[in-house]
C-alpha cells in the first residue's frame, strides 16, 4: 500500500442533512449506498434508516412497511450484516430501558431504485404510513422495503450487545459480545438463513379481502465449539471488538474489551485457555475473589472456517506518518468499539475508546497486512503500518 500517493489518507468532510448524531448504530454497504441503522444518543435509542448515496452524496431517511411487531425496535450495539447480497440481517442490541435483545429481523427491497419505490409511500395526518396494505402485496422490480421479524431455531444465543458478525460464502458467524447482566462472552455460532412462503390474507381498506403469498424468513444456529486446551486455543470473553472476512474463508477478530478475569496487563494469561461460553469451566477461589475492571484488548485472531480452528497472530508495528518518512517502533494500542474494513489484502482500523485510561485512540489509521497470516502451518508474522490520516 503505497502511503505517499496523493490522496491516500486524506479526509473530507461531507457537508449535507444527515441523521442526528449518535454511537452504537451499524452501517452496511449496498451497491454504491451505505445503509445506517439505529443507536443511540444521550440515552435515548433509535430504531430510524437512513440511505446515502455514495456517488451523490446525499442522505435520505428511509421509512420501511411491517406488519405489526416485525419491526426492529429502538437499540443500540446491535449487529447487521449484508445477506443474499440484497437483504440486511440485524440482531440483538440493548435499548434506553436495558432491555437486551436476542431477536432478529430482514430488511428486504435494497435496489437501485429504492428512491422511486419510496416515493409511492403515502403517509395520513399522524405521519403514519396510509397505503401499506397495498405495498405489500404489489409484485414487480420496485420490491418495498419491508421488515420481517425473523424465526429462530437451533441453538438460539443468548440475548446480547456489542457482538460481531461476518458472513462467509452466504453462511453467517456470529461472536462474543455481553448479556443483560454485563457477563462477556466468548462463544462462536455459525447461522442460516432460509425463506419460505405462506398464503396470507389482507383487508384492504374497501372491506375486500385478497389472498396472496408472503414471506418468511428462519435463522437456524449452531453452536460452535471445540475440547479447548492449551493445545486448542479460543480468544478470551469479549465486546465492542471486530470481526472481518478475509479471502472467503477466514474470519479476524480485533481487539474488544474484556475484564480483569479474563486479562492480565492486556495479554492472555499463558496458563489458562478459556472455554467458549456456555461450556464447562473450572476456576480457582484466588480467581473468583479479583475485582472485575474492564480491560481494553489489542489481540488479533483468526478463524478458519473449514478447519474449525482459531489461532492468535503476532504483529510486528511500523509507525509511519503522512509527514515524513522516519520510522519507529510502536505497539498497537489496546481500543474497543473501533471500526474495521478489509481492503485487498489488510485489514484497515480506525479509532476506538481505551477503558482501561479513559481515552480514545490517537486519529490513525491502522494497517493490517494480512499476507502469509492465513496459514496455519506455518507463523509468519504480519506487519501493521500505522499511518498518521492528515
Amino acid at each position: 500500500m503505497d502511503s505517499h500517493k496523493e490522496d491516500l489518507f486524506k479526509w473530507k468532510r461531507i457537508i449535507g442533512d444527515a441523521p442526528k448524531s449518535r454511537d452504537s448504530h451499524t452501517s452496511i454497504s449496498f451497491l454504491d449506498q451505505l445503509l445506517l441503522f439505529g443507536g443511540s444518543s444521550n440515552s435515548k435509542s433509535y430504531s430510524d434508516l437512513y440511505k446515502f448515496s455514495i456517488t451523490n452524496k446525499i442522505w435520505t431517511k428511509l421509512e420501511p412497511i411491517a406488519d405489526k411487531g416485525h419491526e426492529p425496535s429502538p437499540r443500540e450495539g446491535h449487529i447487521a450484516t449484508l445477506v443474499d447480497g440484497d437483504k440486511m440481517l440485524v440482531h440483538g442490541g440493548i435499548n434506553d430501558n436495558q432491555d437486551c435483545f436476542n431477536d432478529a429481523f430482514i430488511l428486504v427491497g435494497l435496489h437501485k431504485e429504492i428512491d422511486q419505490a419510496q416515493s409511492e409511500i403515502r403517509f395520513d395526518e399522524k405521519g403514519k404510513i396510509s397505503n401499506q396494505t397495498e405495498l405489500k402485496i404489489r409484485q414487480g422490480k420496485l420490491q418495498m422495503l419491508r421488515w420481517f421479524k425473523c424465526e429462530q431455531q437451533g441453538d438460539v444465543p443468548t440475548a446480547r450487545d456489542s457482538h460481531s458478525v461476518a458472513v462467509v460464502n452466504s453462511q453467517i458467524f456470529m461472536f462474543g459480545g455481553q448479556d443483560l447482566n454485563e457477563n462477556l462472552l466468548n462463544d462462536l455460532y455459525k447461522v442460516n438463513l432460509s425463506q419460505s412462503l405462506v398464503k396470507k390474507v389482507l383487508t384492504k381498506s374497501t372491506g375486500e379481502t385478497i389472498d396472496f403469498l408472503d414471506r418468511e424468513f428462519t435463522l437456524t444456529w449452531k453452536h460452535m465449539s471445540l475440547n479447548v486446551t492449551p493445545d486448542v486455543p479460543w480468544p478470551i470473553k469479549r465486546s465492542s471488538h471486530s470481526m472481518n472476512v478475509f479471502e472467503d474463508r477466514f474470519l479476524v477478530l480485533i481487539g474488544g474489551e474484556t475484564s480483569n478475569d479474563d486479562v492480565l496487563n492486556g495479554q492472555a494469561p499463558k496458563h489458562k485457555k478459556q472455554a467458549p461460553s456456555g461450556e464447562q469451566q473450572h476456576t480457582s477461589q484466588e480467581d473468583s475473589d479479583m475485582e472485575p475492571a474492564n480491560k481494553p484488548l489489542n489481540d488479533i485472531w483468526v478463524y478458519d472456517v473449514v478447519l474449525n480452528k482459531w489461532k492468535e497472530i503476532t504483529t510486528t508495528v511500523k509507525v509511519q506518518t503522512s509527514f515524513n518518512s522516519k520510522k519507529m517502533r510502536k505497539i498497537f494500542e489496546p481500543r474497543m468499539a473501533h471500526s474495521s474494513n478489509v481492503y485487498e489484502q489488510y485489514i484497515v482500523v480506525f479509532g476506538g475508546y481505551n477503558s482501561q485510561n479513559n481515552q480514545y485512540s490517537p486519529n490513525n489509521i491502522c494497517i493490517l497486512s494480512l499476507s502469509g497470516c492465513t496459514d496455519f502451518i506455518l507463523s509468519k508474522p504480519c506487519t501493521y503500518r500505522m499511518m498518521l490520516a492528515k
